[in-house]
């Protein structure tokens, strides 16, 4: 792993903790704020991989009635 993909993982970590992510885009606006600009794509990838990891946890929000990304407790 490239230290680019461990400093957005970082930064992917922050922005769920610090903030109430309910969509990609959410997700995507919150990167582009701080400067980040990636491909959809491979951010899902990279996600993807956190999940695998342990690092982010996918669970069904009772609200929105959908999936949703937190950062495991």
């Amino acid at each position: 792993m490239n230290s680019e993909n461990s400093n957005i993982k970082e930064l992917i970590l922050k922005i769920f903790k610090d903030n109430h992510i309910t969509s990609f885009k959410d997700l995507m606006m919150k990167l582009e704020d701080a400067g980040v600009y990636t491909d959809p794509l491979e951010l899902r990838t990279l996600i993807s991989a956190m999940v695998r990891d342990g690092l982010l946890i996918k669970e069904v929000d009772e609200v929105l009635k959908r999936f949703v990304i937190r950062v495991r407790p």
